[in-house]
């Protein structure tokens, strides 16, 4: 998903070494285009009401508390 929106990449299991997360997040902070689609994610997230509307929307997924007033700790 990061990698669709241009802000992160994923590199073939079999590229995979010890050296390559690093040199993978070293590339992408080094690239002005992904800081510019970091800024648009971010204000896209932000339009949306942030991390307080995602926290409401999964709240509002989760059971209540039952009948007999079982709350949960």
């Amino acid at each position: 998903m990061l990698q669709g929106l241009g802000v992160g990449r994923h590199p073939p299991k079999g590229e995979v070494t010890a050296d390559r997360p690093r040199d993978l997040v070293l590339a992408l902070a080094d690239d002005p285009g992904v800081r510019e689609r970091c800024a648009a994610v971010r204000s896209d997230v932000a339009g949306e009401g942030g991390a307080a509307r995602a926290a409401d929307l999964i709240e509002a997924e989760l059971p209540g508390p039952s009948a007999a007033g079982d709350v949960r700790a």
